[in-house]
């Protein structure tokens, strides 16, 4: 709707890995987290180009397309700071998500996950366990 949304989460996403790296610096045993970004399909490649447009700072990942295309970003994640993906993929691709510790789970129109008929649930716990959750709306 306009109100800044995703360059405010943005914002919090620089900030975040900023702090991280200087973290990581003091203790290499501390990792750096990646984000994940959870949005309906339509809006994936929109946060795609808002990170691009907006911070240098962060290396995205459209994690979308066929499972084979799929499977091979799963070799890649691990060169990005944020996962930008749809509901259906993510619950497609639960076992592999569940794996990942990541340091904030930002819910894009977070809104149709308590919609009980919605088709975007995703079991609560499944991922994103210990991470700070952010759910936008409106």
């Amino acid at each position: 709707m306009g109100l800044g949304k995703t360059l405010q989460s943005i914002c919090l996403m620089v900030y975040d890995n900023e702090q991280q790296r200087k973290i990581h610096e003091e203790n290499r045993d501390e990792p750096v987290l990646p984000h994940l970004v959870i949005c309906p399909s339509t809006l994936v490649a929109h946060w795609y180009f808002e990170i691009e447009k907006f911070t240098s700072a962060l290396k995205p990942l459209m994690y979308h397309g066929p499972p084979a295309d799929r499977r091979n970003l799963q070799r890649t994640y691990t060169a990005h700071d944020v996962i930008i993906v749809s509901y259906d993929v993510v619950r497609n691709d639960l076992d592999f998500f569940s794996k990942i510790h990541f340091s904030y789970c930002i819910l894009d129109e977070g809104h149709i996950i308590k919609n009980v008929k919605a088709k975007v649930r995703i079991p609560s716990g499944a991922f994103c366990l210990g991470c700070l959750h952010c759910a936008l709306c409106g």
